[in-house]
């Protein structure tokens, strides 16, 4: 499968995104200090769910400036065969999870539950049906960043 390639788009849940390797978390509460050493990998994963930072609401799309939000992204990791259980990473292959049955089942059923992840925190969605039964536990991710690239979106 050819590499997609990151488009300037409004990401929503269910979108499969990269936060480059070189971008900070801008959210005072999430924020933290560069690193001093060594090179970090890019964070891929799929948005499990959207809060607006201004009203505190949970959205289906991110419109306009992404650092206006906060992200909960289900890590890669959590179906990459290196380091996940064998029910999330069955059929993945180490840095091609995308192409694994269980990321291609939860990022459909992120999307036909958007109106729903909208009104619940990643947590309590991934702990209820169909998820909790896909799922052998995962890894999710909190950000605040206006370096979030979205590589595939619905549409695609």
């Amino acid at each position: 499968m050819p590499q997609r390639s990151a488009r300037a788009v409004s990401p929503a849940v269910g979108d499969e995104v990269r936060v480059p390797a070189d971008a900070r978390n801008e959210h005072a509460r999430y924020g933290h200090p560069p690193a001093r050493e060594g090179a970090r990998d890019p964070l891929d994963g799929i948005v499990a769910a959207i809060r607006d930072i201004a009203t505190g609401e949970r959205v289906k799309v991110a419109a306009g400036d992404p650092r206006r939000y906060v992200f909960d992204l289900l890590h890669n990791q959590t179906f990459d065969p290196r380091v996940s259980s064998k029910v999330n990473s069955e059929g993945a292959t180490a840095g091609r999870v995308h192409e694994g049955p269980a990321y291609r089942q939860v990022q459909r059923a992120l999307r036909e539950r958007a109106g729903q992840a909208a009104a619940l925190s990643a947590e309590d969605l991934l702990s209820q049906a169909p998820f909790s039964t896909l799922l052998d536990g995962w890894r999710l991710v909190r950000i605040c960043t206006g370096r979030l690239e979205v590589k595939e979106t619905a549409e695609e």
